[in-house]
């Protein structure tokens, strides 16, 4: 019996590899898009958290004071939002190109695992082959 080698094998590796770097790439995408959300809700918490202690402030320049807190609040979340629809627009480019690339990859090992099933059939003929000849041979022999 002679060993199978996958005649694709160089190309199966490079697919490996660009699904390894898409995966990479996908996964920190997806850590900044957390780490966004993260900071946008620690924001939202601010002014949630402002909201409701304004009503223990009576002086003047207190409540300016807030009122200035809480309108910078409210544009920094205006901000994080907008920046947050960009990072979850750039992960779901980095999803799309990762699951392309694992697509590829999978088409490569349906077509390696085809081309072994043929490799075995083919060796499974042969053998027969070399079977029946024995047989045939064997037969003539003792027909003599």
């Amino acid at each position: 019996m002679s060993n199978y080698q996958f005649s694709l094998t160089k190309v199966l590796n490079w697919r490996e590899s660009v699904e390894s770097v898409a995966k990479s790439d996908f996964l920190t995408q997806k850590n900044l898009q957390d780490e966004q959300e993260q900071k946008l809700l620690a924001i939202k918490k601010a002014s949630n958290d402002l909201k409701v202690s304004s009503v223990r402030f009576s002086n003047i320049n207190l409540m300016r004071q807030q009122y200035l807190y809480k309108n910078y609040l409210a544009e920094q979340i205006e901000v994080e939002e907008g920046h947050l629809a960009s990072v979850t627009q750039e992960t779901e480019r980095e999803l799309a190109i990762f699951l392309q690339a694992k697509k590829e990859r999978k088409i490569m090992d349906k077509i390696k695992e085809k081309q072994y099933e043929t490799f075995l059939f083919q060796q499974k003929n042969t053998e027969q082959k070399e079977l029946d000849e024995m047989g045939s041979l064997r037969y003539g022999y003792s027909m003599i």
